[in-house]
């Protein structure tokens, strides 16, 4: 007999939400766990991801970078198998605006060494730092997003950012599609 999944009970708030154009899975994820969903984000990735085909296209105005101006940096996840033992694996992905040349690297989690870790790793690998750095709104990077004025960047990632030089910039919160090449 299968088990039953938390999701479940959610399943139909979630489809509701995708229905209504929202498919960022963390902004689903925190619309849910406010009606009392206790599982985790894995179960309802796997959920959202098959129905991502059925994500209506939307057109993005696209802009580029001079070379040496942006470094894109972005974290993501899967599970994967490894020695016979399913395990959830952190990867960051640090992308050149200009170029897309990147370094990705892998590790177990996303906490803020890892974040700075992996951005130092991206600058040696890549040869060099860019005049700013696009961050998501993890808090390792920024403690407060805003749409409105500038976000307010952890300490700790300020000092990163003495040490190297660049600008921080976050993204806009909830809109995805300001990161990357897409006007904000």
């Amino acid at each position: 007999m299968k088990r039953g999944s938390k999701l479940d009970t959610h399943k139909g708030k979630v489809d509701q939400l995708l229905s209504e154009g929202v498919w960022n899975a963390r902004v689903i994820l925190r619309e849910i766990q406010a009606e009392g969903y206790e599982g985790g984000y894995s179960i309802l990735l796997e959920y959202i991801q098959p129905k991502r085909v059925f994500r209506p296209g939307r057109a993005t105005v696209r802009f580029e970078t001079e070379p040496g101006k942006q470094l894109q940096s972005d974290w993501g996840e899967v599970v994967v198998e490894i020695g016979g033992v399913r395990r959830k694996v952190h990867f960051i992905v640090n992308e050149l605006g200009y170029s897309r040349r990147f370094h990705f690297w892998c590790t177990e989690s996303e906490d803020a060494e890892h974040t700075y870790e992996g951005l130092i790793r991206s600058f040696e690998y890549l040869g060099g730092v860019t005049t700013e750095v696009l961050v998501d709104n993890q808090k390792s990077a920024v403690l407060r997003a805003s749409n409105s004025e500038a976000p307010k960047f952890n300490e700790r990632f300020v000092d990163l950012v003495g040490d190297y030089g660049f600008t921080p910039r976050g993204c806009r919160p909830d809109r995805a599609r300001t990161k990357g090449k897409s006007l904000p």
